[in-house]
């Protein structure tokens, strides 16, 4: 950021990027658990239709190849 013409000196200026680099490092951390909370959340969901579509399917197929028997 480059101020000119302003009523701000070296100083200040340094203590306005400080402060916006803190800013976005924090946005940025908050930013990356979020994304790894929806992330593992997927994963879960994920898993858990999969069990429920495979494993009723498995299920199924072993009840069928039985009564076969």
């Amino acid at each position: 950021m480059h101020v000119e013409r302003g009523n701000i000196d070296n100083e200040e200026n340094i203590r306005v990027l400080v402060s916006y680099e803190e800013g976005l490092l924090n946005k940025f951390k908050a930013s990356e658990k979020e994304a790894a909370a929806i992330r593992e959340s997927f994963k879960e969901q994920l898993l858990s239709d999969l069990s429920e579509r495979y494993v009723t399917v498995m299920d199924d197929d072993l009840l069928m190849n039985q009564k076969m028997k």
